[in-house]
């Protein structure tokens, strides 16, 4: 069964279908529903509006990903999936090729002079709002002189090598609290993180859509338009989760998980009906489990056509789509009853 085809879906979904046929009573061969074109991704979810800021549908909203979740989709190229992360060369645990710029603004890290005015106080006045730092002379002429050990910050301890004492401040920024591990060499499913291009389909839409457990995630070229702003910070802590917009280097694009209104959207159903209360998880356990509407529309169809063509007395139509139950497998039932007639 190939629903996306039948359906004309924006995901190519291959599914079982036993179809049955009394011959008796349904003589008229039944055929397969005729094929349509795939759409994009982008056909699709390309009406419903950018998943940033307030919306009118709670399943309208792209989930809170961890600060390194974020850094790998936008890392991997469209149509790639975890497997593109083995061509970044990483020392240390760092990427050696590329660094995360925060998007520029006026007085972005601004430094005032000692004898200089600032400028007006805001609400956020940090580092990377505006010119909120001073270059204080006092600190390294004065007695009060203050040290700061740095031999071994963000030290990466070697695989075969041996950790000093563990303090009470274990922090990864506070001395050699990080670990070489040459373990993770991300041996699972194909497809994690996996990224759709805009302007191409997907695979099947299932009950766990999560950006780890598939191609769930998308070009969206349009966000960085309107929300070209959003980058103005530091990068945070590798597990902090929230909603970070980092432009692709594949592209420039928006590199971001599937929405659950957008998977809905994806899988044929009608958008007219809300989607009512707020579990994500619910929503796309059924989504995913459901038969898309269109393609259940086009089985009934053809199946109808077949019904109203017995009763209307028919034997035989001449179709130009496959027939379900092909001549080859009819010939061998048949000849299984004359078989055991003769017996």
């Amino acid at each position: 069964m190939t629903a996306g085809s039948w359906a004309g879906l924006a995901q190519s979904r291959k599914r079982f279908l036993l179809v049955a046929r009394h011959i008796e009573k349904v003589p008229p061969y039944l055929y397969q529903p005729a094929r349509k074109s795939l759409r994009t991704v982008g056909d699709v979810i390309g009406a419903l509006p950018v998943p940033i800021g307030p919306q009118s549908n709670p399943m309208h909203r792209v989930p809170n990903l961890s600060w390194r979740t974020w850094v790998r989709l936008a890392m991997i190229p469209p149509g790639g999936d975890w497997r593109s992360l083995r061509s970044l060369r990483v020392e240390n645990g760092v990427l050696a090729d590329y660094a995360i710029r925060a998007t520029p603004r006026d007085d972005h890290l601004g430094v005032r002079r000692m004898g200089d005015t600032t400028g007006t106080i805001t609400g956020k006045s940090g580092a990377t709002n505006g010119a909120f730092s001073i270059a204080d002379p006092r600190i390294l002429g004065g007695q009060d002189k203050q040290t700061y050990k740095s031999g071994n910050l963000f030290g990466v301890t070697p695989w075969n090598g041996l950790s000093g004492g563990v303090t009470g401040s274990a922090c990864h920024d506070n001395g050699p609290w990080t670990i070489a591990d040459p373990r993770t060499d991300m041996t699972g499913e194909y497809g994690q993180y996996g990224v759709i291009p805009w302007d191409m389909s997907m695979g099947a839409v299932s009950g766990q859509s999560a950006p780890g457990g598939g191609r769930y995630s998308v070009t969206d070229p349009r966000a960085l338009d309107h929300f070209a702003d959003a980058n103005k910070m530091v990068p945070p802590d590798p597990d902090t989760k929230g909603l970070f917009i980092i432009r692709a280097l594949h592209g420039g694009a928006w590199h971001r998980p599937f929405t659950t209104l957008e998977l809905a959207a994806l899988q044929g159903f009608d958008l007219t009906d809300p989607l009512d209360g707020t579990s994500d998880t619910r929503w796309r356990m059924a989504i995913g489990n459901a038969v898309p509407p269109p393609a259940a529309r086009a089985v009934a169809e053809v199946i109808g056509r077949a019904i109203l063509l017995a009763r209307a007395g028919e034997t035989f139509e001449l179709g130009s789509t496959p027939v379900w139950v092909r001549r080859m497998a009819a010939a061998c039932i048949n000849n299984r009853e004359e078989t055991r007639n003769l017996r």
